[in-house]
Order: structure tokens, then sequence, then C-alpha cells
């Protein structure tokens, strides 16, 4: 199942995502989903390379940028870093 279902795999093993790490990939996508939707809104499409360009876009690629700058979402990046180091060892 996915995060939604509340089962990843964990060294082989199925291992239930707790409450917290829940949350933080929530928080995680918001700010993906802010970020997309920034570019969007610019007319800027990461399929065509020639979108990127302009001035307009990479004022735009600049402002997107601000969505993974909260402090909320700094720490939760963080977070999950660390978890996936810890998971993925060895």
């Amino acid at each position: 199942m996915t995060a939604s279902g509340g089962l990843a795999l964990r060294g082989g093993k199925v291992d239930r995502i707790n409450h917290r790490r829940k949350v933080r990939l929530e928080v995680m996508a918001a700010a993906f989903a802010e970020f997309a939707e920034t570019l969007s809104d610019a007319g800027v499409d990461l399929n065509d390379p020639s979108s990127l360009s302009s001035t307009e876009a990479q004022s735009a690629i600049a402002a997107a940028g601000e969505a993974f700058s909260s402090p909320e979402v700094q720490e939760a990046s963080e977070n999950m870093s660390e978890y996936l180091e810890e998971v993925c060892e060895g």
C-alpha cells in the first residue's frame, strides 16, 4: 500500500508509517503543489525547455522556489531525509 494506506516497505518488512511522517509528507506535497501551480500560472512548461528561457519564466521559477523556504517545509524535508537515510542504510 501507499503512504495514504499507512504501509511502507522497510528493509523487506512492512512498517506502518506513523502520523508525524505522514504529516511531513503532506507538508512537502503541498509545497510541491504550490511550486507546480506557480509555474503553471506563469506559463512555464517543464516539458518544454524553450518555456524556461524568458525573463518572466526565470522570475516565476524563483518565486515558485519560495514554496520550499518556509520553516515548516524545511523541517519536514530535513526530518524525512534523516528517516530515509536511516531506512536505506546498508
